[in-house]
């Protein structure tokens, strides 16, 4: 009877890991949610309180029931800065907008807002997370890139005046 309980015990913390690191694996493909505070830098009204919704492209608020604001996630000005005057603030830099300043009750919930927004950012523009555990530093996958010792394909420009080139299109067969 101990060793099925053991046996069963070691399965639970293997099938938990391997869950925890299957989540990071799909993190882009990944929706969140929750309730903050919205304001504008610019505007000297009060906080809004918003249902926020995290999306693989934009960052959707709602008051109530009712669409209240999209910020699109490639508009956004990184890094987003949590702010040092109330740590459960942190303020998301729009390009030609005015600041949004987003709120939540506790720091630890908008660490993670912060958290889940920079991912999402990157996901967007890199199409995946990088992979911490990799025994490649960043250097070393730059340099494949600029000498073409990558497996994937890659096109590099060293043309000065680009207004000469013509437009290319590349398809591929999967």
């Amino acid at each position: 009877m101990k060793c099925l309980i053991f046996c069963f015990s070691i399965f639970l913390i293997l099938s938990f890991s391997l869950c925890l690191t299957h989540k990071d694996y799909k993190y882009c493909d990944n929706t969140h949610r929750g309730i903050l505070k919205y304001h504008k830098k610019k505007d000297y009204n009060e906080y809004v309180t918003v249902s926020a919704i995290l999306k693989n492209d934009a960052l959707e608020l709602f008051k109530g029931s009712k669409f209240f604001e999209k910020i699109s996630l490639n508009d956004i000005i990184t890094p987003i800065v949590i702010l040092s005057t109330d740590v459960e603030c942190l303020t998301l830099n729009i390009v030609n907008d005015d600041s949004v300043i987003l709120c939540s009750d506790t720091e630890e919930s908008i660490n993670n807002w912060w958290l889940y927004l920079t991912k999402q950012i990157l996901c967007l523009n890199k199409g995946e997370l990088r992979n911490e555990n990799d025994n490649k530093t960043l250097e070393e996958e730059q340099n494949n890139i600029i000498n073409n010792n990558s497996d994937e394909v890659s096109i590099n420009i060293t043309e000065d005046d680009l207004e000469n080139l013509p437009n290319v299109l590349i398809k591929t067969e999967s």
